[in-house]
Order: C-alpha cells, then structure tokens, then sequence
C-alpha cells in the first residue's frame, strides 16, 4: 500500500517535519496511524513532540517544530564542530525528547 502514497512519503522525507494531522487528512485517520507506527518501529521517522515527526536524525529539528525554542551557542558550535560526524550515527536524541 505504500506505493499507493509514494509520492506523499517522497514530500514528507522532502520537508524539515510533518505533522500527524497533515498525514491524516492525506490518507485517512487508520492508515495515518498504521503508517506512523510503521515508519517509527523501522527507525525511517523521529517523534520531535506529540504528533509531530521528522524523517530528519537531527536533534535540531525540534527548534524548527517547536515555537519558542532556540539553540544554544555551545550547542551550535558543538553541532559545527562534530555534526558530520555525528549524522552518521543513528540517532543522538535524548530519549525523553522521543516520546
């Protein structure tokens, strides 16, 4: 069934973030939450806050999905620094920020 929506994943991966609500309204509340869940488990997409994920492995990306946040200069030059690096990893996200 993912071909079926090939395009709209290749707009969501495209994006800095998505929200569940969007996804929703472009497939349907049942295949939304199947499809979250399937791309969670599978490691492909990262919950930045309740109903809100990115296909991005950034911790930065939560700046950009949440108002009012900010990066620290010390995060930033920390980023610089080692973010090539550190994007190869997996995931450096704390675990309390996954959900």
């Amino acid at each position: 069934m993912q071909n079926k929506y090939k395009h709209l994943l290749e707009k969501l991966q495209n994006a800095d973030f998505f929200t569940f609500k969007f996804l929703e309204s472009e497939v349907g509340e049942s295949y939304a939450k199947l499809l979250v869940h399937n791309l969670e488990r599978s490691g492909k997409i990262v919950k930045l806050a309740k109903g809100i994920y990115t296909f991005k492995k950034s911790p930065y990306m939560l700046v950009k999905a949440l108002p009012k946040s900010y990066i620290g200069l010390g995060s930033a030059a920390f980023y610089i620094m080692f973010g090539s690096r550190l994007q190869k990893s997996q995931s450096f996200l704390p675990t309390y920020l996954l959900g």
